[in-house]
This record gives C-alpha cells, sequence and structure tokens, in this order.
C-alpha cells in the first residue's frame, strides 16, 4: 500500500506542476471525476515513456549478451535484463525473482511454481541451457518457452524478459530478431501467437509455435537479403 500511494503522489505532483497538461484537461473549477480521468491519462502516458525507454536499454543489453557463448549466459545477465525491462515501472520487483505465488488471470487453474522452488527451477534451467546440444533454433524456442511458461521466475516482465532471451540466443546462432508485438499486429499476437503458445502450455505441443518462429525467421532472413526495414521487436 505504502508504494502504491508513493507513486499516486508523485503522478499527482508531477501533474500539478505540469503547465502545459492541466489547460488541455480542465476546467477552472475541476470535478472529482476529471481529476481521476486525468490523473489515469497520465499514469498511462508516464507508463508508456518507460516503457519505450526501457525497451531502448534493454535491447542495447541485449546487443551486448549476442557476443557472449550461449554457455556464458548467467543469472544475472536474466535478472539485469528484466531490471532494464521494469525499472521505473515496478522497482520493488525489477530485476527479482518472484517471492510470491502468480497464476494466469485467463486461465486460473493453471499454476506455476511455488516461489520458493524458483531459484532453484532457474539454476537447473540455466545448467540446462549450458549442456543442451542440437538444433539451435529448437534450443532458443524451448528456452523461451521453459522460462514463461514452466517457471515464470518473475512478478511480472515475463514475456519481454523470455522473448528477449529467445532473441539473443537466436542472434547468438546468425539468425534475426523475431517477435509478436500485441500493439503492432494485435490479431497475429492473439489469433496466431496466443494459441500456438497455449498448445505448448497445455499439450506440451510445440508442433505449431515451431513453426511460427521458423517461418517468421525466414521472412526476417528475406526482408533482411532484400534490404527492406526491420521493425523493432520487443
Amino acid at each position: 500500500m505504502i508504494r502504491i500511494l508513493t507513486f499516486k503522489n508523485f503522478v499527482l505532483g508531477a501533474f500539478l506542476l505540469s503547465s502545459t497538461f492541466l489547460p488541455q484537461t480542465y476546467s477552472e473549477n475541476p470535478s472529482k471525476g476529471e481529476i481521476k480521468r486525468a490523473l489515469r491519462d497520465f499514469k498511462k502516458e508516464l507508463r508508456e515513456k518507460f516503457e519505450r525507454q526501457n525497451q531502448q536499454y534493454a535491447w542495447s543489453y541485449a546487443s551486448m549478451l549476442t557476443t557472449k557463448d550461449r554457455k556464458n549466459i548467467t543469472l544475472q545477465d536474466l535478472l539485469h535484463t528484466h531490471y532494464l525491462i521494469l525499472r521505473n515501472i515496478d522497482n520493488v520487483n525489477a530485476g527479482r525473482l518472484r517471492t510470491m505465488n502468480v497464476k494466469l488471470l485467463s486461465q486460473p487453474h493453471i499454476k506455476f511454481p511455488n516461489y520458493h522452488d524458483v531459484p532453484a527451477q532457474v539454476n537447473n534451467f540455466f545448467n540446462w541451457l549450458h549442456a543442451v546440444e542440437g538444433d539451435p533454433v529448437t534450443i532458443a524456442i524451448r528456452a523461451f518457452c521453459k522460462l514463461v511458461l514452466e517457471i515464470h521466475p518473475f512478478a511480472d516482465g515475463n514475456g519481454r524478459t523470455s522473448r528477449l532471451l529467445m532473441n539473443v540466443l537466436l542472434v547468438q546462432a546468425g539468425y534475426q530478431p523475431v517477435n509478436f508485438h500485441k500493439k503492432t499486429n494485435p490479431h497475429e499476437y492473439y489469433k496466431i501467437y496466443i494459441p500456438a503458445l497455449n498448445k505448448v502450455l497445455f499439450y506440451k505441443d510445440y508442433t505449431e509455435f515451431d513453426a511460427l518462429i521458423r517461418s517468421r525467421l525466414k521472412k526476417r532472413t528475406r526482408a533482411t537479403q532484400n534490404n527492406e526495414q526491420l521493425l523493432e521487436y520487443f
């Protein structure tokens, strides 16, 4: 509660100090409802600003990680990536393994490991990542799915952090990064990407998700060869 109140006070202070925002939103005697709406909008704009900044920092750090060997990627690398993604948005949990139990809002019957077990499971994940051999695309896909669907190591930001790690592994192996963004292409995200992930989650069936990633890799390779502009993926 203290953290929430502190953030609200910060937003209120920043809002009241904004000389350009107030005249556009308020009448001379704003109603309580107008103030709440304006605060909500300002909070959303502030979060989106931090998300854009964090995206740049996280991608910059990920670019550095691509110069390392897969066997040298560590828990600290994962935690720092997560910190860069959530800093100024959730400073309490940014860069930390979760200290609470979590579940999917859309699938409440799906339970992730107890938070007490997360450190050991993450350690097992890195032991697997350093030892596994085989097709690098398959390894990148499995790494993503293990983190986001099996361990879910963070209170928030699991998908973004896991996708970024998947892209690091792909680039290390000589591929282009791939992603599926709900803001830039909501139809693809909700109608193709999420259903394919659900098959992995519910049935351990990687067929559609593997095909989806490999199809995107081919498109990205063709775009690069044709000097087409590549969108940012995060």
